[in-house]
């Protein structure tokens, strides 16, 4: 089934994500939601994208796990920041990959939303972290909860080296 990335932010953030956008863009908030609306959609494609290989689920599970990531559902004040900015390009990094395609989705949201290609492109990393934060609240008491059912697993992929074949 698809990934509702717009309900999940809603539940995640309740109506407020088009108003912090555009409050934090200087975007006129009429505009504001169609814009995160788009821009999310593309994340949540690449993100069911990334499930459909083993790379792409690790790469995925990485991503929800980096601290930091839900700043921009924590703090609408932030969503401008450089932290914020920061977290969310290294998001599409892993999501998206390259430049062209994230200019792209901006230039494609700004034909239909009428906001302007260069706000959209600082936009952009600040809705990645906002999907991976709504992501991290709806998935990571899951997540736990698997991981506690397997024995040290959880303490080996928080950095414990694995051991070697033969050591015990």
């Amino acid at each position: 089934r698809p990934l509702n990335i717009k309900s999940l932010l809603n539940e995640t953030q309740g109506a407020a994500p088009a108003q912090s956008l555009a409050t934090a863009f200087g975007v006129d908030p009429e505009k504001a939601g169609p814009a995160i609306d788009m821009l999310a959609q593309a994340l949540a494609d690449r993100i069911e994208r990334n499930t459909l290989s083993r790379g792409g689920i690790a790469d995925l599970v990485d991503v929800l796990s980096r601290p930091g990531a839900g700043r921009a559902l924590a703090d609408p004040q932030a969503l401008a920041s450089p932290e914020v900015e920061q977290v969310g390009n290294s998001i599409l990094d892993v999501l998206i990959g390259n430049k062209h395609t994230s200019r792209g989705i901006a230039a494609k949201t700004a034909r239909q939303t009428g906001i302007d290609e260069a706000t959209l492109k600082k936009m952009l990393p600040a809705v990645a972290s906002m999907v991976v934060g709504a992501l991290q609240a709806k998935s990571m008491p899951q997540i736990e909860k698997s991981l506690g059912a397997v024995p040290d697993l959880k303490a080996r992929l928080t950095g414990s080296p694995l051991p070697l074949p033969g050591e015990t």
